[in-house]
């Protein structure tokens, strides 16, 4: 065998185990969230629609840092109309850049957007 066949054999089978590396994870990481994820407020302060997904770029606090996000979500029913508005979310309590935004849940109860670390202006 050349030393190019090789090279490029090992390379294949190191792409691949870590792309099955990264699926597995990402697996973990969503059974972990199900079972002992903890539920708080974030606020969609963007939003991009391409021509197969949508982009919601949000934040959200915990420990008062502010952690943002962009989450890929399949759905376009809410699209710019979600810009600046407050859903449920779901982390990690030990590791909460894992998290999951659920868009069809808008929180609109002050007292609890106000509770998990957010101000909100009140225009006259």
């Amino acid at each position: 065998m050349k030393i190019s066949k090789i090279i490029g054999f090992t390379a294949l089978i190191i792409f691949t185990i870590l792309f099955i590396m990264n699926i597995i994870r990402k697996f973990n990481n969503k059974i972990e969230l199900d079972k002992v994820g903890v539920f708080t407020i974030c606020k969609v302060y963007k939003f991009n629609n391409h021509k197969r997904y949508q982009n919601y770029y949000y934040y959200y606090y915990f420990n008062d840092k502010k952690i943002y996000k962009v989450e890929d979500i399949n759905f376009p029913k809410l699209g710019d109309y979600s810009v600046n508005k407050f859903y449920v979310l779901k982390h990690l309590k030990n590791n909460p850049e894992i998290c999951k935004i659920f868009i069809d849940q808008e929180v609109t109860d002050t007292p609890r957007i106000l509770s998990n670390g957010f101000k909100i202006d009140i225009k006259k």
